[in-house]
This record gives C-alpha cells, structure tokens and sequence, in this order.
C-alpha cells in the first residue's frame, strides 16, 4: 500500500515538475524510516535469468571471432506510470513520440535533444559498452572475442532488444533499468547457429550518478554481456 502511495506521490511531482515539493516531502518519509535502510529505495524487480533458447553448443566450438550487431527494430519500451494507452508497454516510436513531446512542452529543445541522445546511445554507447565486457571475459572464459560491426569475422553475434525499461533515478530515489535480449550466433551466411536469452537485466551504476537514461541501460547490456560469457562456459560444460 504505502510502496502504491509512494510511487503515487514520485510520478505526480515529476509530470508536474516539482522537484523541490518532491524533495521535501520524500526527506520527511525518510525521516520516519519508511523506506529501507540503504537511503536509496529500488523497487522490487525480478531475477535475471538466462538460458539456451535454441541450437547445438557445441555449434560455438570453432567460433573464436564475432562482428557484433544490434537489432532494435521490434523493441518495447517499459512506461508504466506514463499513462499511455497502451498499458506498460510500448513501441519505441511512440515512447519517443510521447517523451519527447513532454519534454519539448516543459522547455524548448529539450524534446529534440533527448531524441538525439536516445538514438546515439543505440549506436555506440549500449553496443560499444557490450562489446567492452564481452572482451573483457570472452578471450579467457570461452575464448571468443568480438568487434561491434566488425568485417573481419566469420560468424555474428545478433543482439536483438527485445525489451528496454528506461528506469529513472531521482537522487535520493530510483528504479533501476532493464532489458530483454536475445543473443543470436549466425554465420556470415545468416544461418542460425545458437540463440540466447538474458532477461531482466537490471542497470544501475555503483556510483549512483546514473541520472540519464543511456548511463542506467548501457550498465544493463554491461551486465547482459558477462551474463552471457558465463551462459556460453556453463552450457559447455553439461
């Protein structure tokens, strides 16, 4: 009830705008020690769980070097408590549609800006930070690398999103992002060798500053990455 009453009062004071109402009245339920302990409350999400959705494992066992690609074409978008028609999720256009308009109403440029910002974060900074920790733990763990939209590999590692919530992070309180993904192993003729699912990959950076929304989801594809990694060495092992 009061985790109802609380989001309630959160998304009220951020349509309208009114953070310092909305700092003054989440320090006062601080206060009283109504949220948990840690000064930050995340609200309850469900376990990340991954898994082999499709093909032989041991498909992978000459696949040494991968190009990675992104697929975003079919991917919702979580906006509950937006009060958009369409329930808690969306297409994509219609989010950046709705988000930016919003933004675009409370300041002049703003909406354009967040779109700008949105699509270049598709094309380098979510690839870019998947390919770093893939590089990270790949050589050792299973012995494969990659290169984001790299030419000189045989074989594609397709990142299909199937599912991004944005989260959102209010200083003294936040929800962390998400995603779903599937993980598609082609060779360079698009035969399909093995496909992988991460889903319910939380984001939220150590530091805390994760007040946009590409520096909270390109921490989820950080951890959709090594998730990854150790899926690929444990189905080898069975």
């Amino acid at each position: 009830m009061f985790d109802l009453f609380l989001k309630t009062i959160i998304f009220d004071y951020i349509k309208n705008y009114n953070m310092k109402k909305l700092f003054i009245v989440l320090t006062a339920l601080f206060s009283f020690n109504l949220t948990s302990g840690q000064g930050t409350m995340i609200y309850g999400m469900a376990a990340a769980k991954t898994g082999l959705i499709s093909g032989d494992i041991k498909s992978l066992d000459k696949v040494t070097k991968v190009s990675i690609l992104l697929d975003s074409k079919e991917t919702l978008i979580g906006v509950k408590n937006m009060n958009m028609s369409d329930g808690d999720y969306t297409t994509e256009a219609k989010y950046l549609d709705r988000k930016s308009a919003d933004l675009e109403e409370k300041e002049k440029g703003r909406g354009k800006e967040f779109r700008e910002d949105w699509e270049k974060a598709k094309t380098t900074t979510y690839p870019e930070k998947f390919e770093e920790l893939f590089n990270k733990y790949g050589p050792k763990d299973i012995s494969m690398e990659g290169k984001y939209n790299g030419k000189d590999a045989d074989y594609n590692l397709v990142i299909k999103t199937v599912l991004i919530d944005p989260g959102w992070n209010i200083g003294i309180m936040k929800k962390p992002s998400f995603i779903d993904i599937e993980c598609i192993f082609t060779d360079k003729a698009g035969k399909e060798l093995c496909r992988f699912f991460c889903k319910n990959i939380i984001g939220s950076n150590g530091t805390g500053f994760d007040y946009t929304i590409s520096s909270r989801v390109k921490e989820s594809y950080a951890k959709a990455s090594k998730m990854l990694v150790a899926l690929i060495e444990k189905e080898r092992k069975k």
